[in-house]
């Protein structure tokens, strides 16, 4: 009975914690800078990341809203949080909100999103396919990164 109670109060614990920093991130990072919020380590949603996922959702959300904020890796930071708490509709949806319409060149952006959905959905058919073009397409640096991180779900997926 002891360790139930422990249980609890450790959760309850982490979830006052968790809207302690986020009501500190709502109030100091709304006035960031797209860089500062969604590129800088430490910085803006990425501190609530791993530890509170949700709130981390939230504040990306609330500065699109706040900063009428358009670009797109916003929307894929939500997509890939979502997914790691297993809200994988959400995820999806946030995550073809990030596709490029128009020829990508080298980067091969588009490739890499539908890899990260295949993950989600445990479809090892597509994963390996998108796997095959990122890696035949070395031409970008980004490619070859993006496969790795992609075969290393693929390894997941395969030994659970």
């Amino acid at each position: 009975m002891n360790n139930f109670f422990l249980l609890l109060i450790t959760q309850l614990s982490s979830i006052d914690s968790c809207d302690t920093m986020y009501s500190q991130h709502m109030t100091t990072d709304m006035a960031l800078s797209y860089q500062q919020f969604d590129q800088t380590m430490g910085n803006g949603f990425r501190p609530l990341a791993k530890p509170c996922p949700k709130h981390a959702i939230k504040l990306l959300k609330n500065y699109i809203i706040i900063n009428n904020a358009t670009e797109k890796s916003l929307r894929w930071h939500i997509a890939q949080i979502l997914g790691e708490v297993g809200q994988i509709k959400e995820a999806e949806m946030y995550a073809l909100s990030t596709i490029n319409d128009s020829d990508e060149g080298d980067f091969k952006w588009n490739d890499y999103v539908l890899g990260y959905i295949a993950y989600w959905k445990k479809d090892i058919e597509t994963l390996k396919l998108k796997i095959a073009t990122l890696e035949s397409n070395s031409a970008h640096q980004g490619n070859s990164i993006n496969a790795k991180l992609l075969k290393k779900f693929f390894q997941e997926i395969n030994n659970p």
